[in-house]
């Protein structure tokens, strides 16, 4: 597959979350789910403040495991 460049009037099309992905992988800073399963308690309203935690949650062979919890404040909205 060719690596070739996004134009700019598509990245600016893309909802804020995507164009921020990008930022995160020029950093070094990418996770990638391929499975997950999630207990989601509620979804964010707009523009709430979130709060992502994760942490290692276990490793078999290449595959590293990770949890997660998502917060508002002190309420959790969801977790894995």
């Amino acid at each position: 597959m060719d690596n070739k460049e996004i134009s700019q009037a598509v990245i600016g099309r893309l909802p804020r979350y995507f164009r921020y992905l990008g930022e995160l992988k020029d950093d070094g800073i990418v996770f990638l789910f391929t499975r997950m399963w999630a207990k989601i308690n509620r979804m964010p309203r707009h523009r709430e403040p979130i709060e992502v935690i994760t942490y290692p949650k276990g490793l078999v062979r290449a595959q590293f495991y990770r949890g997660f919890t998502i917060k508002s404040g002190d309420e959790i909205l969801a977790e894995a």
